[in-house]
């Protein structure tokens, strides 16, 4: 409900257009992708299974390659920059940790902390581009932000799970 609230908030008022329907739909198609991923991710592994999905990905934007050259060619340096920035950091660093979280811990676990990504976007955008964001967004990050907490309070720490996880027990008689 916070994730729609955020969506639907526009200026303070509550609209349902386009931008919104596909913001909800981008979320239901992240989830499914998260559940989708687990059994290949704890099948063939974190890093191919972020290498394949983004080289599938990529493929399927081939189409707009020529539009993507001409585009760059009159892009300033600045907008050549950001748009490797957005490459590197929040799509493949990001896919890849998330992959490899995703490979140790249960999807329906894992798929609450994607609610927090519109409240942290909302921050960001006030903090770096004096967006202000209307008291109905705000109210919806709020709720999101109570819901991840809700979540995962209620079945134990997800974050300590991963670390517990993440971690290779030493062998008996290492370090004797």
């Amino acid at each position: 409900s916070g994730a729609l609230l955020i969506a639907l908030g526009k200026g303070g008022q509550l609209q349902l257009d386009q931008g919104a329907l596909l913001v909800l739909m981008a979320a239901a198609l992240s989830a499914v992708w998260a559940v989708m991923q687990r059994p290949v991710a704890q099948r063939i592994g974190a890093m191919s299974l972020t290498t394949w999905s983004t080289t599938f990905g990529t493929a399927l934007l081939l189409p707009w390659l020529p539009q993507l050259i001409e585009t760059t060619n009159a892009a300033p340096l600045t907008g050549i920059l950001a748009m490797l920035y957005l490459g590197i950091f929040p799509a493949a660093i990001a896919n890849g940790l998330w992959s490899f979280a995703l490979s140790r811990v249960p999807a329906s676990r894992l798929v609450v902390f994607m609610y927090l990504m519109p409240p942290v976007t909302i921050g960001f955008a006030w903090l770096m581009q004096g967006d202000v964001p209307s008291m109905l967004a705000l109210v919806g990050g709020a709720i999101a932000i109570v819901g991840v907490v809700v979540v995962n309070r209620s079945k134990g720490s997800t974050a300590a799970r991963v670390a517990q996880q993440a971690v290779p027990t030493p062998a008996a008689g290492a370090g004797d």
